[in-house]
């Protein structure tokens, strides 16, 4: 059972020792690695991130994976280079997907709110184990979705001393109108829809918007995060709570996202960690652990072709 409020959880304290053995497993966390991957290789690919959306692509080292992304007339498993050298790939990640590179070939997988359109025997245990699988050991699955925790903390009368947790729900309320998906468009709401015109929404309003709208399927907490990497084969002992800041991120990983935010051409930065959803979301990290045993998997290479306008092939 989670305490409220949850940021008094305790935070990632890795032991390298305990986690890899030999200091020198962590050596594979370098800007220096090439991927095993020979795709991920050709396009100098160390990390993924997951979900991001087609407006949020970052560069130097990463390859964005999203449904988005067909709206560039991309196919699924396709990927495809944009004119400021971002490598994007069209993806969904269903009960049944495989990430289509080779196990241990990448060394951090990043996945911001993306979890939470996922049912976990809907696609939430495959991101999670296809993640895993893909990390070299010493790499991490850092995950940052809405944190149930959060919520329910916040709609249970918290102690009038507690302002920061006594006020959650409207100032969430303020930042994020309800949006629902319609014929796979997403369509904002305006809250006098659900709480009457010039009120404020009721915190049952709030908290089944969080359920229900922005195309979510499932609200996780710490614990829930653990039973689904658990479920995907993973020692929930190597799960553990972050924060905004990369608590517990090796340095290598932490250098890697400060790049892609503040790259030297500006044009080429991406939005990770957003700042808007800090006080709202979960941040989990899953280390990689050696001889970690799983079913090997097929998969096939990724879809490449010419792309009008701006885009690229994948030069593979």
């Amino acid at each position: 059972m989670s305490r409220c409020p949850p940021q008094r959880q305790q935070l990632c304290k890795p032991d390298p020792l305990r986690m890899y053995g030999d200091p020198a497993r962590l050596a594979g966390l370098s800007r220096k690695s090439v991927s095993s991957d020979p795709t991920l290789a050709a396009l100098g690919v160390r990390y993924l991130q997951i979900g991001g959306d087609w407006w949020n692509r970052c560069s130097d080292g990463w390859l964005n994976i999203d449904q988005a992304f067909s709206m560039y007339g991309m196919r699924e498993g396709q990927v495809a280079t944009d004119d400021n050298g971002a490598h994007n790939m069209v993806l969904s990640i269903r009960a049944d997907t495989v990430l289509p590179f080779a196990s241990e070939s990448v060394q951090m997988v990043y996945a911001e709110h993306v979890l939470e359109h996922m049912l976990p025997s809907a696609g939430g245990l495959r991101l999670v184990q296809e993640a895993y699988r893909l990390l070299v050991p010493g790499g991490v699955l850092r995950i940052a979705t809405p944190d149930l925790a959060l919520y329910m903390c916040g709609y249970s009368k918290p102690q009038p001393n507690n302002a920061e947790q006594a006020h959650f729900l409207q100032r969430h309320a303020m930042r994020f109108e309800p949006m629902e998906r319609i014929a796979g468009r997403k369509i904002s709401r305006s809250w006098s829809v659900l709480g009457g015109q010039n009120r404020q929404p009721s915190e049952a309003s709030i908290v089944n918007n969080i359920f229900r709208n922005y195309g979510h399927q499932w609200i996780y907490d710490l614990d829930e995060v653990k039973l689904l990497a658990e479920g995907a084969g993973i020692d929930p002992s190597y799960v553990c709570r972050s924060d905004r800041s990369q608590h517990g991120l090796p340095p290598q990983l932490r250098r890697a996202i400060k790049r892609a935010l503040d790259p030297r051409n500006a044009s080429k930065a991406c939005w990770l960690d957003q700042a808007v959803r800090e006080d709202e979301s979960l941040y989990v990290h899953i280390y990689k652990v050696p001889n970690w045993s799983h079913v090997p998997r097929n998969y096939s290479r990724p879809f490449c072709r010419p792309m009008s306008g701006d885009w690229f092939p994948c030069r593979i």
